[in-house]
């Protein structure tokens, strides 16, 4: 695989959505909206906010799953993406189920009002071991790293300094442009 250095891929911290742990849930999303809006069009989007401490340490990342399941608290009473599917049991049934425990049952201006006020800290995902990679690290050894932990994006470090995002989805734009390099002799 060709060599790359994650820093000529990442995207440095200071161009990406971030925001407190005592931010409500609105300051979030309209964090996440101004950092896509001045985000280089020709890029994919960001898909995550990263949460920072009173010291400005990222110790976490809520991404658009964790904003629309924190809408409905009632997706906390299961764990995983339905326990009982495991199981064999039919989507039907499942859903069955979601009818039963009243997911979803206010209007959604009401849930998204309500919503906004939640507190970041309460929904987000906290950063663990294997969402790390080193500002000096190559491609292959992030490609490896995205394929064992399933993660999205890597918190990108110089020593102790979290200084960037390396996104899964930038990743892949490489390696699809070595595909099509080196197949349509380009």
């Amino acid at each position: 695989m060709k060599s790359f250095a994650i820093k000529d891929l990442m995207v440095p911290i200071s161009e990406y959505a971030t925001v407190q742990d005592d931010a409500t849930l609105l300051e979030a999303v309209v964090s996440l909206h101004k950092a896509q809006q001045e985000y280089d069009s020709s890029k994919t989007r960001h898909r995550a906010i990263l949460v920072c401490d009173k010291a400005n340490k990222v110790i976490g990342k809520i991404n658009y799953m964790n904003i629309i399941k924190s809408l409905e608290p009632k997706y906390d009473l299961i764990k995983g993406p339905h326990p009982l599917s495991q199981f064999g049991f039919s989507k039907t049934f499942l859903n069955s189920l979601i009818n039963q425990q009243l997911f979803w049952d206010k209007p959604f201006n009401d849930i998204c009002q309500k919503g906004a006020a939640l507190k970041v800290k309460d929904i987000m995902d906290t950063i663990t071991m294997g969402e790390f990679v080193k500002f000096d690290s190559t491609l292959d050894e992030a490609v490896h790293q995205f394929i064992m932990s399933h993660h999205q994006g890597l918190l990108v470090k110089d020593g102790k300094n979290i200084v960037g995002i390396l996104r899964f989805s930038d990743v892949y734009g490489e390696i699809a442009s070595m595909i099509m390099e080196c197949n349509l002799g380009n």
